[in-house]
């Protein structure tokens, strides 16, 4: 089992230290890259689509934002869960009991959690798709889903990325949700970004509210 672990980030002056506290959670045999996220989040995912992720190679593909803390021994139960539940197109860590992520997580707290065997797993199918802080998917259905479309629109901030993804995964056929790390709920860190991006963060949310791409 090897996994492809790509953080994308606009802010490695501030994010490196927590970047490479995720480095060194790691617990399986794991190709870690850390991508400019400029001009946006999108393009480096996209980049590491097209460029990095090889599924002779790569088992299971995960994005994760440049600002988390994840629980110990994180990939294992990410691993289980693909292998425990049928059909799964795409894995989140569940982020119940963590303020931040739980509102994050939004309808998806809705769904129940159940046990399939040695797991914790909320299937959010119907609720809400994954959120993009944490996202895993076996490296076939990520090359299968193909790179987000709406890159180059002008939007340096693309909320509805994650949705996407979980969109194309469920048209397929299959499902999505989050597994529990026991060892706790991912933990945030909250950076100062620059008036600037956080200015244009609006003005995208705003874009995508007034005329969004898909749906």
């Amino acid at each position: 089992m090897r996994f492809l672990v790509v953080i994308p980030t606009h802010r490695l002056h501030l994010a490196a230290e927590t970047i490479e506290q995720v480095r060194q959670s790691l617990t399986y045999p794991t190709d870690f890259h850390i991508l400019d996220g400029r001009p946006s989040k999108v393009h480096a995912i996209n980049k590491a689509l097209h460029e990095l992720l090889d599924p002779a190679v790569h088992d299971i593909y995960v994005t994760v934002d440049d600002d988390l803390i994840l629980p110990d021994n994180w990939q294992h139960f990410i691993a289980c869960a693909f292998d425990r539940i049928k059909n799964l197109g795409i894995c989140g860590i569940d982020m119940e009991g963590d303020e931040c992520g739980e509102g994050i997580m939004a309808g998806a707290m809705r769904a129940t959690r159940r046990k399939v065997r040695d797991i914790l797993f909320r299937d959010t199918i119907g609720y809400m798709s994954v959120a993009g802080a944490v996202m895993a998917m076996p490296s076939e259905v990520a090359k299968q889903v193909g790179p987000y479309p709406f890159a180059d629109d002008g939007r340096q901030y693309h909320q509805d990325e994650d949705g996407w993804r979980c969109h194309q995964v469920a048209a397929s056929g299959m499902r999505y949700g989050y597994v529990t790390a026991p060892s706790g709920p991912i933990g945030f860190v909250h950076y100062q970004d620059s008036l600037e991006y956080l200015q244009q963060r609006q003005t995208d949310i705003a874009i995508w509210n007034s005329r969004p791409s898909w749906r």
